[in-house]
């Protein structure tokens, strides 16, 4: 989202919200810190394709930094 920071905390309190529902939310993002904050499961993709896929945690531990 290119968004002004105070938009952009809009959206992602409007996700969290949907998420708090029980619903699925998908997005895409390059900040790394915001998959961390608000994703549950991180799929890293190269060239339109899944190459790896787990919690931010288990990918931190795995590549040592985002």
């Amino acid at each position: 989202m290119d968004l002004d920071p105070s938009n952009r905390e809009d959206v992602w309190d409007l996700l969290v919200g949907l998420r708090a529902e029980g619903r699925a939310v998908l997005f895409s993002t390059h900040y790394m810190g915001e998959a961390q904050d608000y994703a549950d499961r991180v799929s890293v993709m190269d060239r339109g394709i899944i190459v790896r896929e787990n919690t931010p945690l288990g990918l931190i531990q795995e590549f040592g930094v985002w």
